[in-house]
């Protein structure tokens, strides 16, 4: 009788045994499927804060270039530094093409701190280029345009705009707004 109930004990107790491994594996595999999904909500917080990183300073150069061109425009001897164009421009030129310069930053940084998307950004171009005089800024600036990376977000943008000038130039309509193709993302 005693080998009976320590057989069966022993049965009772491998069985005990083994739920309790099984719960207990059972319990490790869950705690490292919740370690797997933590590590990956960890990976993809810290590339949030890297874009946000990335956006605030973008924000800050844009705010220096403001305050740069603010006191240029306020002061005829600074102004006279921005004067970097073949042949002399007109003080009242040189603002216009300050201020199309200003119009065509803003536009260029909502599209990299992402909040226009590139056909977005082809829309107010579109309607900034419509311009004669900020088209006349673009020609004068195309020198510099060519020192930029060819793979840089300014020198893609750079060479959207360049088509679209073409075809703004090229348009048999005065319906500016309907010119041009918009990027494909």
């Amino acid at each position: 009788m005693t080998a009976k109930k320590s057989g069966a004990q022993g049965v009772r107790s491998a069985v005990a045994a083994g739920a309790f491994l099984a719960g207990g594996a059972s319990l490790l595999i869950a705690r490292l499927r919740r370690y797997d999904d933590l590590r990956d909500r960890l990976d993809r917080m810290e590339d949030v804060a890297l874009r946000l990183s990335d956006r605030v300073e973008l924000a800050h150069q844009q705010r220096v270039h403001l305050d740069l061109l603010d006191r240029a425009l306020a002061d005829q001897d600074l102004a006279a530094v921005l004067d970097i164009y073949e042949g002399t421009v007109t003080p009242r030129v040189q603002r216009q093409y300050v201020f199309a310069n200003l119009l065509y930053v803003n536009a260029l940084r909502a599209h990299q701190m992402g909040i226009v998307d590139r056909g977005e950004l082809f829309g107010h171009l579109r309607g900034i280029f419509q311009n004669p005089i900020c088209r006349d800024y673009w020609k004068a600036n195309a020198r510099h345009r060519e020192t930029l990376a060819v793979s840089s977000v300014e020198a893609r943008v750079g060479r959207m705009v360049d088509r679209l000038i073409r075809d703004l130039d090229d348009a048999e309509s005065d319906e500016w707004w309907v010119v041009g193709e918009p990027p494909e993302e």
